[in-house]
């Protein structure tokens, strides 16, 4: 089957609407694209060095989905003694992972020479309550 290319214009809040009718599964995956495409656009106007700590920063933990589905049986008793083993890999994982990211905040405040928290509130990033 041929497929065409359509353009039309859409507002802003006529673009909203949609996304409010999306389910959260579908919403989190649009989540996850748009905030990779604005990582590769804010990088692409910085320099190398600095592009590569901002992608690595606005990456998202691969597995957010299964570990938060984990969590969420976690809360709800309902967690088997391998999702029990699971959540725990995935723990470790995702733990290493946000040691990274903060590895890489750390060392953008650095060459911009400005305090982590600065760079947090400019780049959007909120304070994790138990970091």
């Amino acid at each position: 089957m041929a497929s065409i290319q359509l353009e039309t214009r859409v507002s802003a809040n006529t673009l909203l609407n949609a996304i409010e009718q999306m389910s959260s599964r579908d919403l989190a995956r649009l989540q996850k694209r748009v905030m990779k495409l604005s990582a590769q656009r804010r990088a692409a106007a910085l320099p190398q060095k600095e592009s590569r700590l901002l992608v690595k920063i606005n990456q998202l933990f691969a597995e957010q989905d299964i570990y938060n589905e984990l969590i969420l049986k976690r809360r709800e008793a309902t967690l088997t003694s391998d999702e029990h083993a699971a959540l725990i890999r995935l723990t470790e994982r995702n733990e290493a992972f946000m040691v990274e990211r903060l590895r890489a905040l750390t060392q953008l405040a650095n060459h911009c020479k400005v305090p982590l928290a600065e760079l947090m509130k400019s780049l959007g990033i909120a304070r994790l309550a138990y970091a």
